[in-house]
């Protein structure tokens, strides 16, 4: 499973969680990144292919700018090794939608 930021800060999964570098670097307080020190982390980078892909998704859906470089990472990662990304992000879930990639929402209600 891949999470963003808001994901890996609050879940208690147990199995090993998959991001991109840029998410654990938006961890800034010294609590939550001792937390992560105690999770079973899979750091990937997705191939450039995927991500010119997302951007050009992104742009055609009018969401290029509603998505950061990072949400476009994680969903380049997603659609690169088909596993569940897990955000409650809206424009996250929008383009996974639009592009096939699985998306599922973590706390909050879906895009439907």
């Amino acid at each position: 499973m891949i999470c963003d930021t808001s994901v890996l800060l609050h879940s208690d999964f147990t199995e090993e969680i998959t991001t991109v570098q840029e998410v654990i670097d938006e961890v800034k307080t010294k609590k939550h990144r001792e937390r992560l020190e105690f999770r079973e982390i899979k750091i990937l980078e997705p191939e450039e292919e995927f991500v010119r892909e997302v951007k050009d998704a992104a742009e055609k859906a009018g969401l290029g700018e509603k998505l950061s470089k990072t949400d476009k990472k994680l969903l380049a990662l997603a659609l690169q090794t088909g596993d569940v990304l897990l955000t409650d992000d809206y424009a996250i879930q929008k383009l996974a939608k639009i592009m096939g990639i699985k998306c599922k929402p973590f706390q909050m209600e879906g895009i439907r």
